[in-house]
């Protein structure tokens, strides 16, 4: 004979269930609204390329100025048994960018916006995750320090606004590339020749895209 189904236990689990669901959709809704407002008055846009190889841009829409540069790393020891080396992010240069670039904008009509790419993890690319999460976390640190708001976006969502959804089939460094010196081109011209040199030598222009992408999410809202 069955044993009687226990209908107590089943509807405290699903009044659970509501429960944690209602407050998953409270928590998604209010970083939603903290992420529109940042990115609607942002006017210092900084965007990192994650990893300790890529690039950081910061765009000052008071000036229509722009800097550009490769990530700042340093090449040391690694800390297993393997002898072999590692790239990891200088914290102290890219401190001393962060507030180079801050210090040119007065406080009063500040208001800065930093960001970055959700790092990679992917246990079949096992060595490249754990250096995506130390680049990440090194460059949290650096944020927390001075006190600088961030948003984390998938780096799906940049280049599938500049390239298109079906990014299978296309070089996505030099699409990068190509797209960054046209932005650079129209919209910051006297400082092509210089950054230019730059974007062409590292072979893309990610950091560069995801500030302007977000600069186009402020222009359709």
């Amino acid at each position: 004979m069955n044993k009687p189904i226990d209908r107590t236990k089943s509807n405290l689990h699903i009044k659970e269930k509501k429960k944690q669901d209602s407050k998953i959709a409270a928590i998604k809704n209010e970083r939603k609204k903290i992420r529109n407002d940042l990115i609607s008055n942002a006017n210092l846009i900084f965007g990192l390329d994650n990893g300790s190889t890529g690039t950081i841009s910061c765009i000052n829409k008071v000036d229509g100025t722009i800097s550009f540069m490769k990530t700042p790393s340093r090449v040391e020891l690694d800390y297993t048994q393997d002898i072999k080396y590692i790239n990891r992010i200088d914290v102290v240069e890219l401190k001393k960018w962060f507030e180079t670039n801050i210090s040119l904008m007065k406080d009063d009509n500040r208001f800065i916006i930093v960001i970055l790419e959700r790092p990679m993890k992917n246990p079949t690319r096992f060595e490249q995750s754990i250096s995506a999460c130390r680049a990440f976390e090194a460059t949290l640190i650096v944020l927390e320090e001075l006190n600088l708001k961030y948003i984390v976006i998938d780096s799906k969502q940049w280049q599938h606004y500049f390239f298109g959804k079906n990014t299978t089939n296309i070089d996505l460094k030099l699409e990068s590339m190509r797209k960054g010196l046209d932005v650079l081109n129209k919209n910051f011209k006297k400082q092509y020749n210089e950054i230019s040199e730059i974007i062409k030598n590292h072979g893309d222009a990610d950091s560069l895209l995801i500030c302007q992408y977000i600069i186009d999410q402020q222009l359709q809202r």
